[in-house]
């Protein structure tokens, strides 16, 4: 009993931490002025492969066309879902950027039934309906036109959903640290494309900081990710990503000088509450 006890308490605090990490890129991107989020998505990815290079190189996995094959669509929806995230982070609030990207709960289960062909129990249509007229609240929609930002914003939850699954249909035949190799691999190939296109010479050096900070830390939430998932159950470990919007409301506030608009903390409320039921509703694995 008291070492599920220490083991909970480690998943929180990991869990505690993947949301603060979370919401410290999203703010650095924000301050990143003047860079594109192409050249940033680049610079994340790339900064991952220097990273995890070494101990994949000390484990010996295997580089194949096979496995590139393999991984291609899953790493091709993650990294669409880090464009649209980090373009939303540009042109959106904190909250709403990050509320739009917790979006991936909602998600998860209309990719299973349009992918996997899983049924939709009925116990969870009421659970969904509220989450996703908290996104309609966040979405604005005045006179039939949407907020187009906050459409990109939405997507990067979508993208991300068929990512998530993609991972788990990845892990029946590859460890995780093959799958995440394989990602930063692809991922860097195809962002160097669009991140030298539109590359502009950084001439601040706080600019400089922030975008490489943006990326390191950004490795450092999928390290306290992983730990989160290990000593928690995955609802459990999931559900506490939503703390992010609570951290984000508080960088908004504090560093960024935002007040959230109440549409805001509306739609995020239904969005928190429709996604943590849910996760509660799914199964413990």
């Amino acid at each position: 009993m008291k070492e599920q006890h220490i083991k909970t308490s480690l998943g929180i605090f990991f869990g505690i931490l993947t949301a603060c990490t979370m919401v410290v890129v999203a703010t650095l991107i924000q301050l990143s002025v003047g860079v594109h989020s192409e050249v940033l998505v680049f610079f994340r990815n790339f900064l991952g492969l220097l990273i995890i290079f070494p101990i994949v190189y000390f484990k010996k996995i295997p580089f194949t066309f096979s496995l590139v094959k393999a991984n291609f669509i899953r790493a091709i929806m993650g990294l669409g879902a880090m464009y649209c995230y980090f373009f939303a982070l540009q042109h959106l609030s904190l909250v709403d950027a990050v509320l739009l990207q917790n979006t991936i709960p909602l998600f998860v289960p209309l990719v299973l039934w349009f992918w996997m062909k899983k049924k939709i129990r009925h116990i969870r249509m009421f659970p969904l309906l509220i989450g996703f007229i908290g996104v309609l609240i966040i979405l604005k929609p005045t006179r039939g036109i949407l907020d187009w930002y906050s459409v990109i914003g939405l997507t990067s939850g979508l993208l991300g959903a068929i990512a998530l699954v993609g991972v788990k249909e990845l892990t029946r035949t590859q460890s995780s640290l093959s799958i995440l190799f394989y990602y930063f691999v692809i991922s860097s190939a195809i962002s160097f494309i669009p991140s030298i296109a539109l590359w502009e010479p950084i001439v601040s050096v706080k600019i400089w900081v922030y975008a490489i900070a943006a990326g390191l830390i950004g490795i450092v939430y999928q390290v306290f990710l992983t730990l989160s998932f290990k000593h928690l159950l995955a609802t459990q470990a999931s559900s506490m990503m939503y703390l992010s919007l609570i951290f984000s409301g508080l960088a908004d506030w504090w560093i960024l000088g935002f007040t959230p608009a109440m549409s805001s903390i509306i739609g995020a409320a239904l969005v928190m509450i429709g996604g943590v039921w849910v996760l509660l509703l799914a199964p413990s694995r």
